[in-house]
């Protein structure tokens, strides 16, 4: 077979080229191009760069795979399971690491955070027909097939019984779990990390999913929420979240902000979030704008969109922090990039007036186009306003 090129670049001169570990490997290792070491704290995502463009052939996508070691010695993966680079992406190429454990892991400059296979694909034309040819299942849909290995045809002996097929038990239902009804398994693998309460906490999670699902049971949220609860007190960030939107759904604010704050406590960027709305609405709690802006600002530190807005809303308006336009910039500028809407918006505005930054019209006219292409109205009026000013500046 024929030796295959891709042409690549580096966006930033310290990226690690993608290789395989071994000749017969078949992903080519991504490595994490930070210039400090990043923390992702239990069911926190974050974006790391790998400052690698490259151009992948057409008919061939690039599918970023989690790394078999760090998803199951450190809880690492891939956010979005399986990400698809697309033949005509010329961007660089970031990982979404989502971390599924229960304790913070540490990414360092130039760790191998996830591979990327090169898988060929097929583009047909779709065309439009009265029928469809006949199949053995026809138009059975998600189950039709059942669980069970389909029975290979065997040769025909008279008077032949098949032997019944053996019964599975479900789970019994428990209408209050406690942590000792939690069944785990023997661990002898070498590598697991958990210790006993994270290996149970693991267990009372996946049965509450079991009866919020009916998987197998029957259907309770009122039983998976008592396993939810079970795994929150033993420390499961994602248990806790759970337990925590259970009781916001139910406007039970007193008992919602009991559980997120557990999640925020171990460093989780959306509880951290949460936090910050809590006392900024006042809601299972006394207003406290300074204790929402603490909230918002460890949450925006941790790359959290709608943190880093809220945050830099508060340092424009001076709510519950010092009021300064130049930090206000700052965090709505890193809020933008990672893709929230209204801060463009905001950004474009402080451009415009000189909020916080030198005013310059065409940055204004970017940011403005940027929250305009996502459907943001009054980032169209505003550039509508300024090209009437200012005619030479650039329509999306």
């Amino acid at each position: 077979m024929a030796q295959a090129t891709i042409n690549f670049k580096k966006t930033h001169p310290r990226a690690v080229i993608p290789a395989r570990s071994t000749p017969g490997a078949a992903g080519y290792d991504m490595c994490a191009c930070i210039e400090t070491p990043v923390t992702i704290y239990p069911g926190e995502t974050v974006m790391i760069p790998t400052g690698i463009a490259m151009e992948i052939p057409l008919g061939v996508a690039g599918l970023i795979f989690p790394r078999s070691g760090m998803a199951t010695k450190r809880g690492l993966a891939p956010a979005n399971k399986v990400a698809v680079i697309d033949p005509d992406y010329r961007g660089e190429i970031f990982i979404a690491l989502l971390n599924h454990g229960k304790v913070h892991q540490v990414i360092q400059p130039g760790d191998r955070i996830a591979q990327m296979l090169l898988v060929p694909y097929f583009a047909p034309e779709f065309t439009e027909v009265e029928s469809l040819t006949e199949t053995q299942r026809g138009e059975g849909g998600f189950g039709s097939t059942g669980t069970a290995a389909p029975v290979q045809p065997a040769a025909v002996v008279p008077e032949a019984v098949p032997a019944p097929a053996e019964a599975v038990s479900a789970p019994a239902p428990v209408a209050k779990p406690t942590v000792d009804d939690i069944v785990v398994d023997e661990n002898n693998d070498p590598n697991d990390y958990r210790d006993e309460d994270e290996r149970k906490a693991d267990a009372a999670f996946a049965m509450g999913m079991r009866y919020k699902d009916g998987d197998g049971v029957e259907q309770s949220n009122e039983t998976a929420i008592e396993y939810f609860k079970i795994a929150a007190e033993l420390g499961h960030v994602m248990a806790q979240m759970a337990v925590g939107s259970y009781y916001y759904a139910k406007n039970d604010c007193d008992e919602a902000i009991k559980w997120v704050s557990m999640a925020a406590e171990l460093g989780n960027a959306e509880a951290l979030f949460n936090m910050g709305v809590f006392y900024m609405e006042g809601m299972g709690c006394d207003q406290d704008m300074e204790l929402s802006a603490k909230y918002f600002h460890r949450a925006a530190r941790r790359r959290h969109p709608e943190a880093q807005y809220a945050y830099a809303d508060l340092l424009s308006k001076g709510w519950g922090v010092e009021q300064d336009d130049a930090k206000a910039v700052k965090w709505f500028s890193s809020a933008a990039e990672n893709g929230h809407v209204e801060s463009m918006y905001r950004l474009g505005e402080c451009y415009a007036q000189g909020l916080g930054v030198a005013q310059n019209k065409e940055e204004a006219a970017k940011w403005f186009n940027a929250a305009c292409s996502k459907g943001h109205r009054a980032a169209a009026q505003k550039l509508v306003m300024l090209q009437m000013n200012e005619e030479d500046i650039p329509t999306a």
